[in-house]
């Protein structure tokens, strides 16, 4: 097949490929994208596309591989901030922390203030053990945006979780809420600081909506539960 053919060739499967990916047929997608690598094995266009199809199919170990080779070309026209963010998403999908701060970090180098980047590092951090790091993260995102009220809310539950800044937290938990009063997460972390504050009752109240909305979370059974027996021992002393 002359150079000519092959370039026809990979602009239908490029097209196809991308219809595929407008109509969320990932998998489709991934097979004509396939097609195509093989007839140009270091396509960047083509590996980086593969890579964001093999996240969308929860396929993270192959997603890196590919995003890995964008990095490995020595030209490429793909954004690299953007694969080193969906290289540290995939590999806390993983749940390979220490590795995905690499990466996350290696990006901030690049752009400090990269918001998507500094959130991903923070949680790694967090969930790594590291809470001092993602908590000096969280307060530079809000540096950044005081309106990230992602961040808020993490802050907010890291501060309950290490039981120091509860006034900070609730005001933090608070504003979470206040933009987004349906979201299970910020509703658990407000009530999670309301009870570190030994405000059991409203915590309760919030920890109830949260429950309500996502059943299924371990973390707000958990915080619920410990809700309930800090009020069955309150009312046992009262008595």
């Amino acid at each position: 097949m002359s150079e000519a053919q092959i370039n026809i060739q990979l602009k239908k499967f490029l097209s196809s490929a991308l219809k595929e990916f407008n109509n969320k047929n990932f998998t489709s997608a991934i097979a004509k994208l396939k097609s195509a690598l093989s007839l140009d094995p270091q396509n960047p266009e083509i590996l980086y596309n593969l890579g964001v199809a093999s996240c969308r199919v929860e396929n993270y170990i192959e997603a890196i591989d590919y995003f890995r080779k964008v990095l490995e070309l020595k030209y490429t026209s793909v954004d690299i901030l953007q694969i080193l963010r969906l290289i540290s998403f995939s590999l806390i999908k993983l749940q390979m922390y220490e590795e995905a701060i690499l990466y996350s970090e290696r990006g901030l180098d690049f752009q400090p203030d990269d918001l998507v980047l500094l959130h991903l590092t923070a949680y790694a951090y967090d969930v790594a053990g590291k809470r001092e790091t993602a908590i000096n993260l969280y307060r530079k995102i809000l540096e950044i945006n005081p309106y990230d009220i992602s961040a808020k809310n993490s802050l907010a539950y890291l501060y309950a979780k290490a039981n120091r800044n509860i006034k900070e937290a609730y005001q933090l938990a608070k504003d979470a809420v206040a933009a987004n009063p349906q979201n299970a997460a910020y509703l658990d972390t407000l009530g999670f600081v309301l009870f570190c504050m030994n405000d059991f009752a409203r915590a309760k109240e919030y920890l109830e909506k949260a429950h309500a909305i996502d059943p299924k979370s371990n973390d707000i059974s958990i915080h619920l539960a410990m809700v309930n027996k800090a009020l069955e021992n309150h009312s046992k002393h009262s008595k």
